[in-house]
């Protein structure tokens, strides 16, 4: 996957969350690896994180679990997440709201050369947005950057995005399935987090091995608003994503 050089997010006061790879969060990633595999997914996202997370820690029985849960998605579009040959173009919906929304997601997917795609992805990383919507305007970019070089984003656009979702982790450094997210993508664009938001991860585990956030979040955008309930299977799929990523980092 993408991994964006930081030196120009040299201003974060940032705090090696690697150290060494201790037993406990080894550990947890196992606990949470062997209850992920008595899971069935809830998303294609789901298991794009798991398969991630599996390749980091080489889990061959995570990878056997990607494989057959996404017999389950034929006919879903987000499979070109694990497939880029799945891609399907869509013309853009008359629907607002959250339709829009799966749509600019969808357009981080299209193959290089899409110059429509790369239009769209351009305006949806403009929007000022919060929360779970900043966190999935990261995750378009590092879907987008898989597949080409989305040029067309200044770093400094990049930047603030980043700046942005640290300040919000920071702001509620407590567990939920958002906290996981912001931590993952932090990690992803190489930006050190402080060792304390990995204690926030690991003691959240339950003694099963998931990751469980019952908040009810309200998500907004383009002037439609639902409620919402993180799936256990996704929170967790977050959580091993990032403990493998620190557990990949610490062996190097």
């Amino acid at each position: 996957m993408f991994v964006m050089r930081t030196t120009f997010l040299a201003f974060f006061l940032c705090f090696s969350a690697c150290g060494d790879s201790s037993s406990p969060q080894a550990e947890a990633v196992v606990r949470a690896s062997a209850w992920l595999r008595s899971q069935a997914a809830p998303d294609v996202g789901s298991l794009h994180a798991v398969r991630e997370a599996a390749l980091l820690i080489q889990d061959d029985p995570l990878l056997e679990w990607v494989r057959t849960q996404q017999q389950r998605f034929a006919q879903d579009g987000w499979l070109a997440l694990l497939d880029p040959h799945l891609y399907v173009p869509r013309n853009a919906p008359t629907e607002r709201g959250h339709t829009q929304l799966h749509w600019y997601l969808l357009q981080s997917l299209a193959p290089s050369g899409d110059e429509s795609a790369t239009r769209a992805m351009v305006a949806f990383l403009e929007m000022e947005l919060h929360g779970y919507m900043l966190t999935h305007q990261l995750y378009a970019l590092r879907w987008a950057r898989e597949r080409t070089a989305l040029g067309a984003v200044s770093p400094d656009r990049v930047q603030a995005l980043v700046r942005r979702m640290y300040d919000e982790a920071a702001a509620v450094p407590v567990f939920s399935d958002l906290f996981a997210e912001q931590v993952n993508l932090l990690l992803a664009f190489e930006v050190f987090v402080p060792k304390s938001w990995t204690g926030v991860i690991l003691s959240a585990q339950r003694p099963d091995g998931s990751f469980v956030d019952a908040t009810r979040w309200s998500l907004e955008f383009d002037g439609e608003r639902i409620e919402s309930v993180s799936h256990s299977v996704h929170t967790t799929a977050q959580a091993i994503l990032v403990l493998a990523r620190l557990q990949r980092s610490s062996l190097k």
